[in-house]
């Protein structure tokens, strides 16, 4: 990371710690203040004049800033403080309506050297460096609770993957305040075993798929998309096309580099949930933490699971689009 892309994603970051409030609501004629309601609202009209969410008198305001902080306090007691005193933030998404948030915190020495299978020559970057980070997310629209949760990602592409058991498993729905939460990540946060998970990593990286699947198959069981039947004139047509084409190249691209392994598969599948440019950070979050899901689930089998019996009426589904998609280009009809 250049100084220059730390400084950007800094700016990035104070951008989206915005202040926001929570605010009375009134209702009825004549107006009176609702007893158990109010509002979770933005403070700069630069902001919007709209409420992102109307909560109940159990709800607890954590702002983006709050869980940059717990994020703080977390990654040292994941990590360790030596490599929190180098912490830098390197990914910031924020929705366009402004209502969810995260982002990703790593330090230069949390990198590590993993090998992949038939490394191709590449320029640059080693192919082969990834880094663990730590995810902090939050929401005012009430589409996700605070989450602190770990992962790991390719440096050159930055494909990640969040943990799940061997994360911190840090949620909470906006029901305790700020110093609970620090309480609680003081008390069940535990130090991360980066070195032993780098080792097993690169020992699945290596797994290779059953002979009769695909890598485009190994994503879609991956990232567990419900694909709807191919009809071009559907509404939602534009963005099935351009979301199977996508998946459809990316995994035939790591497949002729890679071969079929798992390497091919959770490389195609993260970085097509980064590449998504209508993905929301809640929905990109929610993509990475199935890729960091059947990481354990081969971790802990030592194997790729077996087919799905929908399996290969979606990867169908996923050609399909991909095919209408190519002709829609071809005619151009996509731009």
């Amino acid at each position: 990371m250049t100084s220059s892309d730390s400084r950007n994603w800094e700016q990035a970051l104070n951008d989206a710690c915005f202040p926001v409030s929570l605010t009375d609501v009134y209702v009825g004629t004549p107006s009176r203040r609702a007893k158990r309601y109010r509002a979770v609202m933005p403070v700069d009209p630069r902001h919007g004049d709209e409420p992102f969410a109307i909560v109940t008198d159990h709800y607890r305001l954590i702002r983006n800033e709050d869980v940059v902080d717990l994020g703080q306090e977390a990654f040292a007691r994941l990590f360790g403080p030596h490599h929190q005193t180098r912490m830098t933030v390197f990914n910031v998404m924020l929705a366009t309506g402004r209502g969810s948030f995260i982002a990703d915190f790593t330090a230069p020495s949390l990198d590590c050297t993993i090998p992949i299978p038939v490394p191709a020559p590449e320029p640059g970057v080693d192919p082969r460096r990834h880094t663990f980070f730590l995810r902090v997310v939050n929401s005012y629209n009430r589409t996700q609770a605070v989450r602190l949760e770990a992962g790991i990602c390719r440096w050159i592409c930055r494909n990640g993957m969040i943990f799940g058991k061997q994360s911190i498993q840090f949620r909470d729905p906006h029901h305790k305040t700020k110093h609970q939460l620090m309480d609680q990540i003081a008390r069940d946060a535990r130090r991360l075993p980066t070195n032993e998970l780098s080792e097993q990593i690169g020992s699945i990286y290596g797994v290779r798929l059953t002979p009769e699947m695909s890598v485009l198959e190994g994503a879609w069981q991956t990232l567990r998309l419900a694909i709807p039947q191919v009809d071009p004139k559907a509404r939602t047509a534009r963005v099935w096309q351009e979301r199977c084409a996508s998946l459809s190249a990316l995994a035939e691209t790591y497949e002729t580099r890679h071969g079929r392994t798992t390497f091919s598969v959770l490389q195609a599948a993260s970085q097509w949930a980064r590449e998504q440019e209508r993905t929301s950070p809640i929905q990109r979050h929610s993509y990475e933490r199935r890729c960091g899901e059947m990481l354990e689930q081969i971790t802990a089998n030592a194997r790729w699971p077996d087919r799905d019996r929908q399996a290969q009426d979606q990867v169908d589904r996923i050609r399909g689009w991909s095919k209408v998609s190519l002709e829609a280009r071809q005619n151009g009809l996509i731009f």
